[in-house]
């Protein structure tokens, strides 16, 4: 009996030892997998930092940060995400052959971050989809956005009746783009570029909002176009509208003071006070309204958002006796704003080194109908500084057109109606 205790506490005392030296290596080996993992994140927050540090020293690519925003580093693997651009399985093996070119692999950050860009912009230049095709570009410098939005942008600010208020009135400053639902896309890029706002559909109309209007959200639109400023007199609204969110920023609507502040700015702003402030608000002093003295356009990639925005390609086909069919056909460019920014509108004409300006009403029209001008200055520039959204097609469509012109295909019959037929599906007829 003694003996078969003696034999037991024998076995497990070895039974102990085992378990004891076997859970000490699976801890071992748990230990090195943690470290090893923690140094390999460790290098992952390295490579974002020097990745930001890079953009921001490359302002022209600094919207990529917003593409690129999530990295990390993991053993074998450098794994990325493109948020709502990049497909990711192409992001990965653009970082994957960085990493394991031999030329470049013991480079230094800096040149793979370069290196990467590339390939990015190599694979949207080829025509491949980012955003499920909607959008035909990526890289851009942030100048375009301020283009398009001195074309479509709308600085707002919005007093309405509400009694639960101690002043009576509701004061909101808003920032609004609103466009066809066909050109949702511009609106998701902005969006996603920036990292604020609400995308809304209007459900009578065929209308897309962009709409920011959170205090927190606000600082980001100002800081933009404090960096990127506006060129077109919508900068004189902008500069009110900023001063009206300061106010509201510090709570200052919430008086009376600061509500009378609030309308003395409104009425200089766009179309000034309705009805109801006029009545509430009588023998209310304007605050002057800023006015923009323009020098030059800042950048190319200004002008190809503001053409987003503002610009139309046509094809006119008209009836002409000196054809041998009877119609001749003219290529056009051309870019629409109000007549209050005239002196932008006459820049184009040295910018382009062609073209004319015309009056219409309280518009003005800069035109370019010159067929070696469309062909030699016109799309050589938009084929280099994109143009996205729907209108890109319209360009594509102008481009088919201009290379059938050039081969004298229109001045045959079935040249003629081949434009025809692209003509029909062009502008507002384009689903």
């Amino acid at each position: 009996m003694y003996f078969d205790l003696y034999l037991i506490n024998i076995f497990n005392e070895i039974y102990i030892s085992i378990f004891h030296s076997i859970t000490g290596i699976f801890a071992i080996i748990f230990l090195v997998i943690l470290i090893g993992y923690l140094l390999c994140l460790c290098g992952g927050k390295i490579f974002l930092t020097n990745l930001e540090y890079w953009f921001y020293k490359n302002r022209q690519a600094q919207c990529g940060l917003n593409k690129l925003h999530a990295m990390q580093r993991v053993p074998c693997i450098l794994n990325t995400r493109v948020k709502n651009f990049i497909p990711r399985s192409f992001a990965v093996n653009a970082f994957n052959s960085v990493r394991y070119k031999s030329d470049i692999a013991t480079s230094s950050d800096d040149i793979k971050i370069s290196r990467v860009l590339s390939l990015v912009q190599e694979h949207i230049n080829k025509g491949n989809p980012i955003n499920g095709g909607a959008v035909d570009g990526l890289l851009f410098n942030q100048n375009w956005i301020t283009g398009f939005c001195d074309g479509e942008g709308s600085f707002i600010l919005s007093i309405h009746k509400n009694y639960e208020l101690k002043t009576g009135w509701k004061v909101q400053a808003l920032f609004q783009i609103k466009l066809h639902k066909k050109d949702r896309s511009i609106l998701e890029f902005i969006k996603t570029t920036w990292g604020v706002g609400t995308i809304t559909d209007k459900k009578t109309r065929d209308v897309v909002n962009f709409t920011v209007s959170r205090v927190n959200e606000i600082k980001v639109i100002i800081d933009h176009f404090n960096k990127y400023p506006l060129i077109t007199q919508k900068w004189g609204d902008y500069q009110l509208f900023k001063k009206a969110f300061y106010i509201i920023e510090s709570k200052e609507h919430l008086t009376i003071e600061g509500l009378k502040k609030i309308v003395m700015i409104k009425a200089s702003m766009n179309k000034g006070l309705s009805n109801e402030l006029n009545l509430a608000f009588p023998n209310i002093i304007t605050v002057p309204k800023p006015v923009v003295e323009f020098k030059e356009i800042p950048d190319p990639y200004w002008l190809a958002g503001f053409t987003s925005g503002e610009g139309c390609f046509f094809v006119n086909i008209f009836k002409s006796p000196t054809n041998n069919f009877g119609f001749q056909v003219r290529l056009v460019f051309q870019l629409t704003q109000h007549s209050r920014d005239i002196v932008l509108m006459k820049s184009f004409i040295e910018f382009f080194g062609s073209g004319g300006v015309y009056e219409d009403r309280e518009f003005i029209n800069f035109k370019i109908t010159k067929f070696s001008d469309i062909t030699e200055k016109v799309i050589p520039f938009f084929d280099k500084f994109k143009i996205i959204g729907v209108k890109s097609k319209d360009f594509n469509d102008f481009c088919k057109v201009a290379e059938l012109m050039k081969n004298k295909v229109h001045l045959t019959s079935e040249g003629l109606d081949q434009i025809w037929k692209i003509k029909i599906e062009m502008n507002k007829a384009r689903q």
